[in-house]
């Protein structure tokens, strides 16, 4: 989902695995953007609830380095 405005843009879409994800990643590419207009868009932003929760925040803490240490051989770091 992207604005109205880009969705001319647009040139290139693709979507992709992720490891550690139950979300996949999404390669968009967009032509030049010649203007520094602004107009209505739509945004949806991280759930800030989690960052609340203390119970989520270790397990990341814990899992991060894990993570890491298995992608660092990846070429495409998404």
């Amino acid at each position: 989902m992207i604005s109205d405005k880009l969705h001319d843009l647009v040139t290139n879409v693709d979507i992709l695995p992720s490891i550690k994800s139950d979300n996949s990643a999404v390669f968009l590419e967009l032509e030049e953007i010649k203007e520094n207009s602004r107009g209505p868009g739509y945004w949806k932003s991280v759930n800030t609830t989690l960052l609340a929760n203390e119970e989520y925040k270790k397990m990341i803490n814990d899992k991060l380095p894990i993570w890491l240490e298995e992608a660092k051989d990846l070429k495409d770091r998404r």
